[in-house]
């Protein structure tokens, strides 16, 4: 986030979601969600605790705050 020149600040003055979390699945997270509280909801019930990638995604937000997935990148975890 740092080297994007990122910070944290209230939903509605956001311009992008980052979300990260670890899983042996291809693709944990959906494309897009109706609500940004939707995608809060599955990001919290995915197994961080285990899997073999970190997935890190940006999402945009729309002034409904609805959400659609602009990227999608995965790690290896060590």
């Amino acid at each position: 986030m740092s080297r994007q020149g990122w910070g944290e600040c209230k939903i509605r003055n956001a311009d992008a979601i980052l979300v990260v979390v670890r899983s042996m699945l291809f693709n944990p997270l959906n494309h897009s969600y109706e609500t940004v509280f939707d995608l809060q909801k599955d990001a919290d019930n995915q197994l961080n605790i285990a899997g073999e990638n970190f997935h890190v995604y940006i999402y945009s937000i729309d002034d409904d705050l609805g959400v659609a997935q602009l990227k999608h990148v995965n790690y290896k975890a060590d």
